[in-house]
């Protein structure tokens, strides 16, 4: 019995002195939640700091885009460049000379200042054909006009309105830009572009009508009706 009872208090003390460590261990580890509020908090003092940067106008994340100032006027881009960037520059007295007077005679065509080789158009731009005004010359009024004319063809495009500007850009000055069969020269000299190849004023003020102008929106179609039924019964031959 001495010896049951001996072992028994000895267990007990042992039992004690585990739990008496691992009291000691927990007490001495740091709270998590004192450790995720102390990260928190630190995480909101920087995005102030980052913000109140950014407030004073030098934001330091590379992310944040810089604000471009509404009263500076982007400059004025080609918004729908030739298939072949570059090419060579033209006079308008070599665009003069290449009308397709003669079989195997090139014919050359300019829209906006863009040269282009329309001689496989033959049927369309030599002399007498019904393009034959646009051969030689730099006019857009007639493909908006349809009046084929020296006159027309020497007309500003101030003449056209801004949907009219705009259908030239969608439709004529497209085709010729995407169309395989007359290919990109380069760059008429005079009124679109200078002796260095660069954008005139007057070309410029043209993109920025295409940039300034909103297409209308089209009005939905209203669904049709379907037609009344008609009864067999009416053109039936009331003898039979």
């Amino acid at each position: 019995r001495l010896k049951h009872s001996t072992m028994g208090l000895l267990s007990r003390r042992i039992s004690l002195l585990w739990i008496a460590v691992f009291l000691t261990i927990l007490l001495q580890r740091p709270c998590v939640g004192q450790e995720q509020g102390q990260e928190v908090k630190s995480g909101d003092d920087d995005n102030k700091q980052e913000k109140q940067i950014c407030e004073e106008g030098e934001c330091p994340n590379p992310d944040v885009e810089e604000a471009v100032d509404p009263g500076v006027e982007e400059e004025a881009v080609d918004p729908d460049p030739p298939p072949d960037v570059g090419g060579r520059l033209l006079t308008y007295e070599e665009l003069r000379q290449n009308i397709g007077e003669k079989e195997g005679d090139k014919i050359y065509l300019s829209i906006l200042g863009k040269v282009y080789d329309v001689t496989k158009g033959r049927e369309f731009y030599a002399p007498g054909a019904g393009y034959a005004v646009f051969a030689g010359h730099d006019g857009v009024v007639p493909f908006i006009s349809g009046k084929f004319t020296e006159e027309e063809a020497n007309k500003s495009t101030d003449v056209l309105t801004d949907l009219e500007m705009f259908q030239l850009k969608t439709s004529w000055v497209k085709f010729y830009r995407e169309e395989e069969r007359y290919p990109y020269l380069g760059k008429l000299i005079g009124t679109y572009y200078d002796e260095k190849g660069e954008p005139t004023d007057e070309l410029k003020r043209i993109f920025k009508r295409w940039r300034d102008y909103i297409p209308p929106k089209r009005k939905p179609m209203k669904p049709r009706k379907k037609p009344k039924s008609v009864s067999k019964s009416k053109f039936s031959n009331k003898n039979t």
